[in-house]
């Protein structure tokens, strides 16, 4: 493919509530619908490292001529409790060897890996914060070097305010890469969670220019770009002017009704390709 800029959308084998995830499905219904839909990858979220068969995975990917783009590791700690900011040690090294495990089938994949809600939150005691913060940097360097020889990049999510209380700005989470300081540790950004914490969505952008392969863009109020009001022609071009290369992704909630919106989100994708790539 010879596009710089590729569009992804998020499939998953089984949604909780209000999930952000348009297709929902055996993978074999899911890659189907969205090589239908026209997008060039899949973005794969997985409850743990046993539920994903890289094999199969494989062959679905041939069948339909997409891509993974990336695995998002968020339901680890959704449904097994276990993050880099755990106060008991056993948690902590079983997050490192989750995503650890994750980076191995990232690899086969040709895929990153997404860092959300795996990092866990800060407590509200701030001695017991700044220990947790230190958790964090030890872990996402051990689990960087560990992905680096395989070529997998680890994608660290800044999320708002009310769903975590760490790193919530673009600021904030280029300072922790930048503490992390490992060239396969790097951002993913979504333009919902951009909404309600930057000032600006495209002086955030132009503030990530290197560090940024991949973005979560939907609208403002988390549905398909379009029924919102955030100006996806103006990240456009802020995309455009850091010489953005990566994925679109539609990390999104599935309304009116999940094909709409991937339908939706595909054209808009569409259009801003049109004007990164010109």
């Amino acid at each position: 493919m010879s596009a710089r800029t590729f569009t992804s959308i998020a499939a998953t084998p089984e949604a909780g509530p209000f999930a952000p995830i348009p297709l929902v499905g055996p993978f074999s219904e899911t890659f189907a619908q969205a090589a239908e839909l026209g997008y060039d990858a899949i973005e794969l979220h997985i409850r743990s490292p046993k539920h994903l068969g890289v094999a199969a995975i494989d062959r679905l990917l041939s069948r339909h001529d997409l891509l993974v783009s990336a695995i998002a590791t968020g339901q680890l700690y959704l449904h097994e409790g276990i993050s880099f900011t755990n106060p008991h040690l056993e948690m902590r090294r079983a997050a490192i060897a989750a995503i650890n495990e994750f980076s191995r089938m990232a690899a086969d994949l040709g895929a990153s890996l997404i860092l959300g809600y795996i990092r866990g939150k800060f407590g509200d005691d701030s001695e017991l914060a700044a220990r947790q913060r230190q958790w964090m940097l030890e872990c996402c360097r051990e689990c960087s070097d560990f992905a680096a020889p395989l070529g997998v990049k680890l994608l660290l999510e800044p999320i708002n305010r009310y769903e975590m209380n760490d790193f919530n700005t673009v600021a904030a989470a280029l300072s922790f890469a930048g503490a992390i300081d490992r060239p396969n540790f790097q951002l993913i950004l979504d333009t919902f969670h951009m909404n309600i914490e930057e000032p600006s969505i495209t002086s955030s952008i132009g503030k990530a220019a290197g560090c940024v392969p991949y973005f979560h863009m939907v609208d403002s109020n988390r549905w398909a770009p379009g029924f919102g009001h955030t100006d996806f022609r103006e990240i456009a071009h802020a995309l455009r002017a850091i010489e953005f290369s990566g994925f679109l992704a539609a990390e999104m909630l599935p309304h009116p009704d999940h094909l709409t919106a991937a339908r939706q989100a595909i054209e808009a994708y569409r259009e801003m390709i049109a004007i990164i790539e010109a």
